[in-house]
């Protein structure tokens, strides 16, 4: 059984997500920037029964290259895991028979029995236990996706199930009316059903849901998909230089309208007259506080911050001519 686990990860230039299944994990990962045009994504990790199976993902995307993402993944399997007699827990071992009650779909795999003497130890053949459930999803979250009219977006719904899912169809609910979206729209394979939904009206957002079906039932609660009107994030407003010493300077601003959709911040640092870029930063939430040391105090610069979310970046906002020897000008372009 897998303990504890601390996971580091370097990429250069990247936004960094992590994921259990098709499930994004949030609250136990921690991104950092650091200097060099580096990202570091800190991911701390306790494995439970029911991931066994499923596979931990680190994912790494530059937001400016479409198609650019790149994974890392690691199989979570619970190999040897003993039983042990809890009658609350539904485990009941007596002699040579083991009792399992209300049982659920993590209990589903191989058993074996061990037994052992002064002579040694022998196992059993491994007894295949097999749990029919009616269809889950895979992903027990609601999916947020902005599309500009006319733009199409592809929806995937992913379930579990045993045996796997026959039938899958799709609803539209916008102000309480819940419509039927047509089959020509759809493509459905064994465990999944994808859609090609393109909004051309106010009237197209909403919440579309996804339902499944096999021998067992329907599915109880569906894959739910927002569907929000979205563009890319406005400019960054009233950027600031403060706290300037000798080789340090702190940028601050406050963030505009997201476009409707997660955001996360960037900041160029090019010297000048030559254009070279010196250092990248990236804030993946608010505030919007940059630190930048360790600087040439002999040369000069310009910051450039951009606002990026899925739709692309921002207008740039530009601070020209940073030094330590003259003053901070400041435009907006």
């Amino acid at each position: 059984m897998m303990s504890n686990a601390r996971v580091l990860v370097r990429v250069l230039r990247q936004f960094l997500t992590w994921w259990k299944g098709s499930r994004q994990i949030k609250r136990m990962a921690k991104n950092f920037s650091e200097n060099g045009n580096q990202s570091l994504s800190v991911l701390t990790f306790i494995p439970v029964v029911d991931d066994d199976g499923k596979y931990l993902t680190c994912r790494a995307e530059n937001p400016f290259i479409p198609d650019s993402a790149v994974e890392d993944k690691w199989r979570l399997l619970f190999i040897g895991v003993e039983l042990h007699h809890n009658v609350t827990a539904g485990i009941i071992l007596s002699d040579q028979s083991l009792v399992l009650q209300s049982v659920t779909k993590s209990l589903a795999g191989d058993y074996t029995c061990l037994a052992a003497n002064t002579e040694g130890r022998g196992t059993s053949n491994p007894v295949t236990l097999r749990v029919r459930f009616a269809p889950i999803c895979a992903n027990d979250r609601e999916e947020l996706l902005g599309a500009l009219k006319h733009e199409t977006l592809l929806l995937k719904c992913e379930v579990e199930a045993s045996p796997p899912a026959e039938s899958f169809h799709w609803t539209f609910n916008s102000s309480g009316e819940q419509t039927e979206l047509t089959s020509q729209l759809q493509t459905t394979e064994s465990g999944w059903s994808r859609l090609n939904y393109t909004p051309t009206s106010d009237l197209d957002y909403g919440t579309i849901s996804c339902w499944a079906r096999n021998t067992i039932g329907q599915q109880k609660s569906p894959c739910v998909f927002q569907i929000v009107a979205a563009g890319r994030s406005f400019a960054l407003q009233n950027c600031t230089v403060s706290n300037q010493s000798i080789d340090t300077i702190h940028v601050e601003c406050i963030e505009g309208f997201d476009g409707g959709l997660p955001q996360m911040f960037l900041l160029e640092m090019v010297e000048i007259p030559t254009l070279k870029l010196v250092r990248n930063l990236t804030l993946y939430r608010p505030p919007v506080s940059f630190v930048l040391d360790n600087l040439e105090s002999s040369s000069s610069y310009r910051l450039i911050l951009f606002a990026v979310n899925a739709k692309g970046r921002s207008e740039p906002v530009i601070i020209d001519d940073i030094s330590f020897k003259g003053v901070v000008k400041f435009s907006d372009m």
